[in-house]
């Protein structure tokens, strides 16, 4: 049994040519057999024309050597310096503060310095200066930095108060550093023990041997406290420079209004 309409091409051939006439609608179909694959085409993978997915990421990349301990410090103080304050009137207020704590570090080393000058026994006057030395130390001991804001909103001058403050501290600091390494002249002043009374019998060679320990140890600390109290001096003519500096540069009024919030934990205050 024969059918009338034309028999489609089978799959295995390929359309290669497509006529059409203005008159009337005519496929031309010229078609030829597909080749055989050989035993090497049937082992390659197939190749679709489906579009693959690459890989978009990139090879990681190769680890950083290691730094050294210079170049950890330089980038430690360029990211520092980055995030510095941009309130030249707070960073102003910041720098006394630090001068402050440095004070009052200072301050510690000389109470434990002249604690142990005292303990020694010294004769006059390094025992009064001594204690003069521990006062003072001891009443800087309750003052850290102070802390302290602007006198007002739009005035960057710290109070008067804090300006009291430290010239009683630049004060006492002048005095009791000058006194000790005034009193390093005195090297009769550094006898610990009489070693007249307790040199007897066989006991005067070890007698003299703790004393002269004594001397050499009661010296090294008479010294580490003047040099710290120079210290703390040397912290409060910091402070003055920058209380100088709020004194003469000029400020904007954002700056200090900012500032004095801030230090005051407040809001900034509206114009």
């Amino acid at each position: 049994m024969t059918s009338n309409q034309p028999q489609r091409p089978p799959a295995a051939y390929i359309v290669q040519h497509h006529e059409e006439d203005s008159s009337r609608s005519t496929i031309h179909i010229t078609s030829t057999p597909l080749a055989p694959l050989t035993a090497w085409q049937k082992l390659q993978p197939q190749v679709t024309d489906t579009p693959t997915v690459e890989d978009d990421e990139s090879p990681s990349p190769a680890p950083e050597p290691p730094q050294s301990l210079w170049q950890r410090y330089k980038s430690s103080a360029k990211a520092k310096k980055q995030e510095k304050e941009s309130n030249a009137t707070k960073r102003r207020y910041d720098d006394m503060w630090q001068a402050g704590l440095a004070r009052w570090i200072s301050s510690i080393v000389v109470l434990g310095l002249a604690a142990g000058i005292i303990s020694k026994g010294p004769g006059s006057p390094l025992l009064e200066i001594t204690a003069i030395n521990l006062a003072c130390a001891s009443l800087h001991f309750f003052l850290l930095g102070p802390v302290v804001a602007p006198r007002s909103p739009t005035d960057p001058r710290p109070p008067p108060w804090y300006l009291a403050v430290l010239a009683v501290s630049s004060v006492m600091w002048t005095a009791v550093s000058a006194a000790m390494f005034a009193v390093l002249s005195y090297s009769d002043e550094y006898v610990v023990v009489d070693l007249d009374k307790r040199s007897f019998g066989g006991v005067v060679a070890s007698g003299i041997g703790a004393g002269v320990t004594s001397v050499e140890l009661l010296k090294n600390l008479t010294v580490g406290c003047a040099c710290c109290g120079v210290a703390a001096l040397m912290s409060c003519l910091l402070q003055w420079w920058y209380v100088y500096k709020l004194f003469t540069k000029p400020a904007t009024e954002e700056d200090v209004r900012d500032c004095y919030a801030r230090l005051n934990k407040k809001k900034p205050a509206d114009k």
